[in-house]
């Protein structure tokens, strides 16, 4: 997957929480190397099968913080909040370093 804009990774990952959201999933995961893929029922699911660059899931990440959030996470490596889309869901994120990748 190619480099994302601010808006085209805030499209991107509303279209994937909203996707999770009606299929009955818990927990979506966004991970360097790996397509997006959601808990459901205890289980992994893929809800694509395009893998992510670890750019993309930076942009992805970004997308979500504001900027006091993005400053916790470049101090921390670490941050926890929560977003609400209108009409789907509301959401806890935590956005966190791993191998040197955002998650």
């Amino acid at each position: 997957m190619p480099s994302l804009t601010e808006e085209q990774a805030k499209a991107y990952i509303t279209k994937l929480l909203t996707a999770m959201s009606k299929a009955g999933g818990s927990d979506l995961f966004v991970s360097k190397d790996f397509p997006p893929a959601m808990k459901l029922q205890g289980a992994l699911q893929q809800l694509t099968n395009q893998k992510l660059t670890g750019e993309v899931t930076r942009e992805l990440a970004n997308s979500l913080m504001n900027e006091k959030q993005r400053e916790e996470f470049t101090r921390d490596l670490e941050c926890n909040f929560a977003i609400s889309l209108p009409a789907v869901a509301r959401f806890r994120v935590n956005v966190f370093m791993q191998q040197q990748n955002v998650g």
